[in-house]
């Protein structure tokens, strides 16, 4: 007897029962979607989330609104937005205070950082961890966009769509509609005709 269907076919449904039953938590939530378990999810109520949208295992989601709302103003709309069609294949980290949007039908390979924001590290008699965050820019990733496995998107950086982002590239800057990127920092390779 051959018991991997049958694994298989419980984790699926374990899968669509988690889903739906976190569903109500996100700001916006679209059908068909599947968050595979484990993720981690911080900030439910500042993600939004298309249909047909699917979140690999080990994935950490994290939305932590700016804390100097005096300066930017309160939250208006997500701080994570994930477009319709979209694919997280598992171990990615999202985190944004102020915006990061990936619109429709990007695909993310495993191990991908995406984040609005560095740590502070001015002061060396605080721990890094306790001196906050610092560089604070929107992300956005347009749609139709590849980002390759360990790619590091940072702060403040726009892709244009349909992009090909090369593995374990650090991307610094922004880059314009169908260009092929690599390197760290990540430089034109050529761009799609």
């Amino acid at each position: 007897m051959n018991l991997l269907p049958l694994w298989a076919f419980i984790t699926r449904v374990r899968n669509k029962l988690f889903s739906l039953t976190i569903k109500a938590s996100f700001l916006e939530c679209g059908r068909n979607v599947i968050f595979e378990t484990p993720c981690r999810l911080s900030g439910w109520k500042y993600i939004t989330v298309g249909s047909d949208t699917f979140v690999g295992s080990d994935s950490w989601l994290a939305a932590m609104p700016e804390k100097d709302t005096e300066r930017t103003g309160p939250v208006k709309g997500p701080i994570i937005s994930l477009g319709f069609n979209t694919g997280i294949t598992g171990h990615c980290t999202i985190s944004a205070v102020r915006q990061v949007k990936i619109e429709e039908k990007v695909i993310i390979a495993r191990y991908v950082y995406i984040s609005d924001h560095t740590h502070e590290y001015s002061d060396k008699s605080i721990a890094i961890k306790h001196q906050g965050i610092t560089k604070i820019a929107p992300v956005l990733i347009k749609r139709g966009t590849w980002i390759g496995q360990g790619a590091v998107i940072c702060p403040g950086v726009t892709l244009g769509e349909n992009c090909v982002v090369a593995a374990n590239s650090v991307v610094r800057q922004s880059f314009p509609p169908y260009s092929v990127i690599s390197g760290s920092p990540a430089k034109l390779i050529k761009t799609i005709d």
